[in-house]
């Protein structure tokens, strides 16, 4: 499986700025990344803003591909390029930015938001799993009813709330017609399942 993670949109879930970033928390987030590519075999792409010249930088360390956008390109264009390259196979982004989102569903990718995978990559001791009900179509659901105003504003600021070990999804697998998954949504618990 091949995942893209937009770097610094997962590195500021906590609501900082890219600038607010510092080099020894990138080289710790990729360091982390290298370790959970080689434990998984999967095939990991983190891509951030920025760079030494004008053209996308790809080079690949320790089992991972560092791609940096360049000055005059944002991680956002370089991942709906590489997506846009990738029709077909099976792709997962990670990312909370929703055009992003939206442009890279048109093309068969999953998404996960950056806390859900934060919990994968960091091994929280407490990993739960993530529910899959509510991230499918890569929103993050927050309700059971209509009220997508509501679930839209809590998307929006839902990076800044820390949440409670009981508030965290769990996904029940029970067997039943009321239980059954949809054919998107069996298909990202594959993916949820590989992670």
């Amino acid at each position: 499986m091949k995942i893209f993670i937009d770097a610094y949109n997962f590195l500021k879930r906590g609501g900082g700025l890219p600038d607010d970033i510092s080099h020894q928390q990138r080289e710790q987030f990729v360091a982390r990344c290298k370790k959970y590519a080689k434990k998984k075999d999967h095939l990991l792409s983190i891509v951030f803003d920025g760079g030494q010249s004008s053209m996308y930088d790809k080079y690949h360390d320790g089992g991972v591909c560092i791609i940096y956008a360049g000055y005059n390109y944002l991680a956002d264009d370089v991942i709906k390029l590489e997506v846009k390259k990738l029709q077909g196979t099976q792709v997962l982004l990670i990312s909370n930015d929703r055009e992003l989102r939206d442009f890279v569903k048109k093309f068969g990718v999953f998404v996960l938001a950056c806390n859900d995978f934060a919990q994968y990559l960091y091994g929280d001791q407490q990993q739960d799993k993530v529910d899959v009900k509510k991230v499918v179509n890569g929103v993050t659901k927050t309700s059971d009813g209509a009220e997508s105003e509501v679930d839209q504003l809590m998307l929006a600021h839902a990076y800044k709330v820390q949440r409670k070990k009981e508030d965290r999804g769990i996904v029940d697998l029970a067997v039943g017609a009321q239980h059954k998954l949809s054919k998107k949504e069996r298909a990202l618990q594959q993916i949820l399942e590989k992670l």
